[in-house]
């Protein structure tokens, strides 16, 4: 496959008075002067979800087409594609399609999206044709970039030997943690083969200062710039921000207004490759309020920067395929192009997180690319095996009330164990309500009409807890173990037993111990200690001054996580229900913080007492990360946190402790704590913040930063037209692995971070 040659599509959006926003063609190989004027095709509520769905870096497993973050993607793409590309739009674009396929050439989509900064943040690159089944952005014969016109462009550079890569890799201390020497070894295996070849030469920025980065551009030259590290949008400063380091190695915020001056002196430099989150986004006013617009306004030829985060070998997979593409001198645009298809084939709906800026009219940046011997070549290393180190778990309480009774809870059927999930390179994420501007480190916010929407970060997944009540309990039918053929266990189910009395469970002592597989593979038999598994990573950040009012706006911009495997009941939820949860974790010396938002398009309460978790809740199991754990009894210090809504405005609240093999009945409130729960049943959420006391989660002491905790984040919907009112219709967790709470599932719980 050869470079293509490719005429241009130009299509301006732009707001104006009535209907919101107008598509005009203004360039293009059938002529120009069509236009199309357009809503946006959903509502914000509906924009809102799809944007939850659609962030790459919630992902824990490897995602192919069926991801419902796919089918996400696909929807958002069509309704886009169904509201521009009709009337004469449609036309032009068909007929330019038919004059460029006789030609040989490509049609190339360039958007000018100055004009509508409001909707600019949106993710165009998933813009889907449905009659012939294609993604525009996926196709080298219809790559998709987003078009700045700047007053100068710069012509393409006669290289005449290999490409020079500068790679930055900026790790503060004040910061999440990179591994900066993983990195740039998989920077180096990323460009392994070409390196090799003598078409790229890669270095590598000793101290990611502004200071070094002026003085290694005076001295030496680079075709390229790639950053990897943080990004951010800074709303106080209006404007995108990469975090290089001071001296000390502390964070330094540099806007594009900073580097843009070394990017523009240094004449060899034709494009920056920005592997930091939210790099891509902008201002709902300013259209050169953005990272890589202000770089391209600054005359930096082309810019691919993230829109979302994006994993660490999702990462390396676009390096490679995207430089390999440009040392073989294709343009921008399809270099990007060609890496994006092979992120879908691998990693699902990361393929839209790389976005094209470009102010060259034919993406081409680099000509006449040579093999060059360099003096001192540097050498292509495998990447390491990451390797996290488990800090000791904090010291828990061994106390449990005598009087709890088990919890008992639907069991769908297990599910296999996903890989591990992948790290990101940087977990910041965005606030899903409009607040008011916090210290520099929180994310900008999209808004449209009244909503303000966020792409959500972070890696996730969910499962499933167990039942408890107030004293009127039944098992629903199923729920009991079985043996790996399928059959009833000859091990029963713990039941409901009097106040006072511990469950017991019996066992044949004439037949061999019943086995039973569980997800991750192991079975388990009585009496034995098996390696701890965890399914899924999260990280709490430690927080101060917050305010236990349902507003995020003081919390520091950090993971957020969603619950969006269903693990109960087996099969589906009982009325058909779409919810969407986004959760935050922070810590301090005395409480665990978190602040969940749910989406619940039938809000609906029955629930009561300990057993409010089969109602509308947020809920959590929290306990000791132990190296290894029984395959009889939970730990004594886990507990199961409960936070529902009432309807006159208070809270239900609970903790159950663990009991034998399962949850017990525990009681009503937070040990101390507090729960706040806002209710807007016209928008159809309600939003939970609480603080929970470390000694009511077993915690002696106060916890430090890097001590680790067993943790799922869970969600339940009550059901509402049913004949059983109010019983659980549908159960979502962060944890696919975790199918109960039991202590069959309690080798996968979550692993829980305390960060700085």
């Amino acid at each position: 496959m050869t470079a293509r040659t490719y005429d241009n599509f130009d299509l301006l959006i732009e707001a104006v008075p009535g209907r919101p926003y107008r598509a005009r063609v203004v360039a293009s190989p059938a002529g120009a002067s069509a236009e199309q004027r357009f809503t946006l095709p959903f509502g914000d509520t509906q924009l809102e979800n799809l944007l939850l769905k659609l962030d790459p870096g919630r992902a824990t497993v490897r995602r192919g087409p069926g991801d419902a973050r796919v089918t996400a993607g696909r929807e958002l793409g069509t309704a886009l594609f169904d509201a521009i590309f009709t009337g004469e739009v449609a036309q032009a674009w068909s007929r330019s399609r038919d004059v460029v396929g006789a030609q040989g050439k490509g049609l190339r989509l360039r958007l000018a999206l100055a004009g509508a900064p409001q909707i600019a943040g949106l993710p165009w690159e998933l813009l889907f044709n449905k009659e012939n089944n294609t993604y525009l952005a996926q196709s080298e014969r219809t790559p998709v970039v987003r078009y700045l016109d700047v007053p100068q462009t710069l012509r393409p550079l006669a290289v005449g030997g290999a490409l020079h890569v500068l790679v930055i890799i900026s790790a503060p201390t004040d910061l999440q943690e990179l591994d900066v020497e993983a990195e740039w070894a998989r920077a180096q295996a990323a460009l392994k083969e070409r390196v090799e070849a003598g078409t790229v030469v890669l270095h590598r920025l000793g101290e990611p200062t502004l200071a070094s980065l002026g003085t290694w551009l005076r001295t030496h030259t680079a075709h390229v710039l790639h950053f990897i590290g943080h990004g951010d949008f800074d709303e106080a400063r209006e404007d995108g921000v990469l975090y290089f380091c001071d001296r000390y190695g502390r964070s330094v915020p540099v806007t594009a207004a900073v580097l843009g001056p070394y990017v523009n002196d240094h004449d060899p430099l034709r494009l920056i490759v920005l592997n930091a989150c939210r790099t891509a986004s902008g201002d709902a006013q300013d259209p050169f309020a953005g990272m890589a617009q202000g770089l391209i306004q600054r005359s930096a030829g082309a810019v691919v920067a993230m829109q979302f985060p994006i994993t660490d070998k999702a990462a390396m997979t676009f390096t490679e395929e995207f430089y390999g593409a440009i040392a073989d001198e294709y343009p921008v645009d399809q270099a990007v192009t060609y890496a994006r298809k092979a992120l879908f084939a691998t990693y699902g709906s990361e393929w839209a997180t790389p976005t094209v800026f470009m102010e060259s009219p034919d993406g081409l940046v680099f000509q006449n690319i040579e093999v060059e011997t360099p003096a001192e070549p540097v050498p292509a290393v495998a990447v390491p095996e990451e390797v996290v180190p488990e800090p000791e778990p904090a010291e828990h309480k061994e106390s449990v009330p005598a009087e709890a009774a088990p919890e008992p809870e639907p069991e769908p059927q297990p599910q296999p164990q996903p890989d591990a999930p992948p790290r990101l390179l940087d977990t910041r994420a965005l606030e899903l309500h409009h607040e008011e501007p916090p210290p520099r480190r929180r994310g900008a916010l999209l808004t449209i009409g009244g909503l303000a929407a966020a792409g959500v970060v972070g890696a996730v997944s969910w499962a499933l807890l167990s039942g408890e009540d107030d004293g009127t309990r039944t098992t629903p039918p199923g729920a009991g173990p079985t043996s790996s053929g399928g059959e009833a266990s000859s091990e029963p189910t713990p039941s409901p037993t009097d106040e006072g009395t511990t469950p017991q469970t019996s066992e044949d002592t004439s037949q061999p111990p019943v086995t039973e597989p569980t997800a991750s593979g192991p079975t388990r038999q009585p009496a034995v200690m098996i390696p701890a598994q965890p399914a899924v990573w999260m990280d709490a950040y430690r927080v101060e001054g917050v305010v236990l009012d349902g507003d995020a706006g003081e919390w520091p911009v950090g993971s957020i996580y969603d619950t969006a495997t269903l693990v109960a009941p087996e099969g589906g939820p009982v009325e058909a229900r779409d919810l969407q949860t986004s959760w935050r974790l922070g810590w301090d010396d005395d409480n665990l913080y978190l602040w969940a938002h749910v989406y619940d398009p039938v809000p609906s309460q029955a629930a009561s007492g300990t057993g409010a978790w089969r109602g509308d809740s947020v809920h959590f199991e929290f306990g000791p990360a132990r190296d290894e754990v029984s395959t009889e009894t939970l730990d004594p210090a886990d507990v199961h946190v409960i936070i529902g809504w009432t309807a006159d405005g208070s809270q239900l609240t609970a903790i159950n402790p663990a009991v034998a093999g399962g949850i017990g009945t525990g009681s009503a409130g937070l040990g101390g704590g507090t729960a706040v729960v806002v209710t807007d049943f016209a928008g159809k959420t309600y939003t939970v913040e609480a603080s929970v006391p470390w000694s009511a989660l077993h915690v002696d002491a106060a916890p430090a930063a890097g001590a680790t905790f067993a943790m799922n984040l869970n969600v339940s919907d009550a059901q509402a037209f049913t004949t059983e009112p109010g019983a659980l219709n549908g159960m979502w967790s962060n944890n696919p692995a975790r199918a109960l709470n039991d202590v069959k599932y309690r080798h996968l719980w979550g692993r829980l971070t305390l960060q700085p």
